[in-house]
């Protein structure tokens, strides 16, 4: 959530894309398209390993100036640019006794194949994001946007005031 309110102030296109997808078999990605349902952020699933979904990603990135993937350590950022790109790019595996990602990227590196233009990035273990205006928290998340003015109080922080039209 952070990445995405982050992007949307900043004025990027945004997508989520659920990875793994093979293991579950595909509960995660329909628990994540119905809790971002109205957030004007399409939610790909995708499996690297049995090459699925990957057509649907590329056809978002093509055409675009420059994409970027982002998340934690460990969530296949490397491995999905691999199966997208045709590329041999380093990957680890997931730590047994921290049960994280190694932080196998260690920089930003721009790739371009087939009309795609694609920064591959280290990943994170902690997010910190410069604080936002309360009151400008909202443009974060358009699924608020329907209940703008509906709220009892203005501005409405949309966490515990009651008669919230957001938050009932």
């Amino acid at each position: 959530d952070r990445l995405l309110a982050r992007a949307k102030k900043q004025g990027m296109k945004t997508a989520l894309i659920v990875g793994k997808c093979d293991i579950d078999g595909g509960k995660l990605l329909s628990q994540m398209q119905e809790e971002y349902r109205g957030a004007d952020c399409p939610v790909l699933g995708v499996s690297a390993r049995n090459k699925e979904g990957l057509d649907s990603v590329r056809a978002l990135m093509r055409g675009e100036d420059c994409c970027c993937l982002a998340g934690q350590s460990g969530v296949g950022k490397s491995t999905l640019l691999n199966a997208l790109l045709d590329l041999q790019l380093e990957t680890g595996e997931i730590s047994e006794k921290i049960q994280r990602g190694k932080n196998t990227t260690r920089y930003a590196q721009l790739l371009i194949h087939d009309g795609i233009r694609v920064l591959d990035t280290a990943g994170f273990s902690l997010l910190e994001s410069d604080p936002f205006d309360p009151v400008e928290l909202k443009d974060g998340y358009p699924e608020f946007a329907p209940y703008e003015g509906q709220c009892f109080f203005h501005p409405c922080y949309h966490a515990t005031e009651p008669k919230c039209a957001v938050l009932n």
